[in-house]
């Protein structure tokens, strides 16, 4: 038997599901999974900044250090690179064509060609192909990332053994706000 004060929560549930359906209130259909890489792919349309955990292999041995990006479009990025105490060790800048790279320890500045100003080894069509290829790709509503809601883009290897990667990407700007692998 009931109280008046216990709420009746399939009751509940059943009225906010017909008050949302009432008022055309439904849940975001995730976009094709297809789509969905192919829009993190492109270069992103809005500046934004980030924290990045970067993560190198050298055979048996990693090292792994923090950065912090900033991304002015179409080609402008700056990284600063953050020892584990948060002291910026080094700070590249590039604008596409042309990076520096300043070793802040030595106050040395490095200067050559922006690493995105090489040709490819394989166009980009040959890229996405090889991606679909050994990749089987899904797409899901994410839990939100920096208060933000976004899509939950998986790729999971075709050939066992391989990594996983996930990506969160934002509804609105299509950025990706977290990375996993």
């Amino acid at each position: 038997m009931r109280t008046p004060l216990t709420p009746n929560w399939s009751s509940l549930l059943a009225a906010a599901a017909l008050a949302g359906a009432a008022v055309g209130v439904r849940a975001a259909e995730a976009p094709a999974a297809e789509a969905l890489l192919d829009s993190i792919l492109a270069a992103p349309a809005i500046p934004y900044q980030g924290r990045v955990m970067v993560t190198q292999w050298f055979g048996r041995q990693t090292r792994a250090e923090e950065m912090r990006v900033y991304v002015l479009p179409p080609d402008r990025v700056r990284r600063e690179f953050l020892a584990p105490d948060g002291a910026v060790t080094r700070i590249s800048v590039s604008d596409g064509d042309v990076e520096n790279v300043r070793l802040v320890r030595s106050g040395k500045t490095v200067r050559g060609d922006a690493a995105r100003s090489y040709d490819k080894v394989l166009p980009p069509e040959k890229e996405r192909e090889l991606l679909a290829a050994n990749y089987k790709l899904s797409a899901g509503a994410g839990e939100k990332v920096a208060g933000r809601p976004n899509w939950k883009l998986t790729l999971e290897p075709k050939i066992p053994g391989k990594s996983w990667q996930a990506f969160w990407v934002d509804h609105e700007t299509k950025v990706v706000l977290r990375s996993k692998r």
